[in-house]
């Protein structure tokens, strides 16, 4: 019996004059994905780390520290276990094995229950585990996301989402709520850092939905009007009492209100609806400034100045803990000492250039900037929404130091005076716009990121170098300026230091001219950036 079967050719019988012969085509070729082996390594010694360090702390909290009775060194351990527990979300990020991301969702549904009762539990009353229960709740949002971006089953994904979004919108609505009825007790920092959650974890629904999702693009809408809602809420309740009284409609004098809970509030209205636009808004210079973000994300440079950022400062938190006891009783500012200290003029000095010098050189050095110039964006919006998102970045790089003051006053038990970071964090964006904007300058003028690195830097340098002069010269004569009014050079001098402008910052003297300065001098770099782009483009 024959058979019918089509044979596939014999490849053997081929040409005989030494030519190779033709191979059949059997393409696509079957994908695999890449074994995830470092990172379950990563996992398992994270895991181990985390175990071990938490035993070790539940001995020394169930065994309180007595004169000859052992405990383990507790600093060493919260450090161990914050390292474990980033290598757990780096395997946790990495392994799309079914078995460790159910098993991820499972660890991050249990932190959201446990961090949300220790805020519930009385002890002795509802909050006191606050400081407790909101890190296991920040920390249930990295870990279910982690886990949600390898989630291939659509019915398993939309009900995490649904649940990000519900808890999302609890937290946002008890936050702001809580916080209009009882500010003095619940807004801060109950209030204020439940409702920045909250609009983390509706961040987290639209983003793993995206917009072109309903119940996500009203989402994101509805986060923009929360906002203004509590913007208009907070001005009306700043403007309007001090109004009435004022005009004898209100016998009594109304307790002072804007700062700083009205000021507080309104800056949350404005987070709230600048996330909004970020996050739904078809506008080109949204859309380039949320492509300038991603990138720095999707590549290392975020996260590794990000790393040297928080190392930085506990350094400098860790100097000012040993000099602390020196100075009993401290002085208003406390945190003053803390974040003015050369650590941080470090971070200006390296961040910046890490930060900046990638922006314009490596879209020249991989032509990427021909392919965005014939598009029809206008070089500004170009330079504008790179200048904003790093500005954006740098910004979030400091946000460790916040942290430090969050733990000082918990480890301190005894409140301080905070509304000199309100001043600080105004002089702090002011001058870092500027610089900024000199190293999206600097990286404009070449296609190598080291020699943009390496100009932003000696920039940089010169600005620092300024306050070094100022306190060089300082009650010295110098015979080549007696024409001058000392006076004089010094108002110089304290109007282009930043280092001058931030001690004043937080001694409550905001002066405008500097910050002028500063402004002037950002929207000159960013004037000279559009220029080179544009003689780039008639070239």
């Amino acid at each position: 019996m024959s058979s019918k079967a089509i044979a596939d050719p014999q490849h053997d019988q081929g040409p005989k004059d030494g030519r190779r012969p033709t191979v059949g085509e059997i393409a696509p070729s079957v994908m695999s994905e890449d074994d995830p082996t470092a990172a379950r390594f990563v996992g398992l010694v994270a895991a181990i780390l985390v175990i071990l360090c938490g035993v070790f702390l539940a001995y020394n909290l169930l065994n309180p520290a007595t004169p000859g009775k052992f405990q383990f060194p507790t600093g060493w351990l919260t450090i161990s276990l914050v390292l474990g527990l980033v290598g757990l979300l780096f395997h946790a990020a990495y392994d799309r094995d079914v078995q460790f991301r159910r098993l991820y969702l499972i660890f991050g549904g249990a932190a959201l229950i446990v961090g949300a009762f220790l805020c519930l539990v009385p002890n002795p009353k509802v909050g006191d585990q606050f400081r407790s229960g909101f890190p296991c709740m920040a920390l249930a949002l990295v870990f279910v996301l982690a886990a949600l971006r390898n989630e291939d089953d659509f019915q398993v994904r939309n009900l995490i989402q649904l649940a990000l979004g519900a808890v999302g919108s609890g937290m946002v609505l008890v936050g702001a709520i809580g916080g209009n009825i009882n500010e003095p007790v619940f807004l801060v920092p109950y209030g204020l850092l439940l409702t920045l959650l909250g609009l983390c974890y509706l961040a987290g629904f639209v983003l793993s939905r995206g917009v072109g999702d309903d119940q996500a693009y009203w989402t994101g809408r509805g986060i923009g009007a929360f906002g203004l809602l509590v913007f208009v809420v907070a001005f009306l309740r700043s403007a309007l009492p001090p109004l009435f009284y004022s005009y004898g409609w209100k016998q009594s004098q109304p307790a002072p209100y804007f700062i700083p809970f009205g000021l507080l509030l309104m800056v949350l209205g404005l987070v709230a609806m600048a996330l909004s636009v970020g996050l739904c808004s078809e506008n080109r210079l949204v859309v380039l400034i949320r492509r300038e973000l991603a990138s720095f994300f999707f590549t290392p440079v975020a996260y590794f100045v990000l790393i040297g950022f928080t190392l930085v400062t506990w350094v400098a938190f860790f100097i000012w803990f040993l000099v602390l006891p020196a100075r009993v009783p401290v002085p208003e500012p406390v945190v003053g000492g803390f974040i003015l200290q050369w650590p941080g003029v470090f971070l200006m000095l390296f961040g910046v250039p890490a930060l900046t010098m990638r922006l314009l050189s490596e879209e020249k050095r991989t032509g990427t900037l021909e392919v965005l110039m014939t598009t029809p964006t206008e070089e500004s919006t170009v330079v504008l929404s790179k200048f904003v998102a790093v500005l954006l970045l740098f910004l979030i790089m400091w946000v460790p130091f916040g942290l430090f003051v969050v733990a000082f006053r918990i480890m301190g038990g005894v409140p301080f005076d905070y509304l000199p970071l309100l001043s600080f964090a105004v002089a702090l964006t002011v001058t870092g716009a500027g610089f900024a904007a000199a190293g999206l300058f600097f990286s404009s003028l070449t296609s190598n990121q080291i020699v943009s690195g390496i100009l932003t830097f000696v920039f940089m340098m010169g600005m620092t170098f300024i306050f070094m002069v100022e306190r060089i010269v300082q009650g010295k004569s110098l015979p080549f300026l007696d024409w001058v009014n000392p006076d004089v050079i010094k108002g110089v001098i304290n109007h282009i230091s930043y280092i001058d402008i931030w001690l004043n910052s937080f001694n409550g003297k905001l002066a405008l001219p500097p910050l002028l300065f500063f402004a002037s001098m950002t929207a000159w770099f960013l004037f000279l950036t559009v220029k080179v782009l544009e003689a780039r483009k008639w070239s």
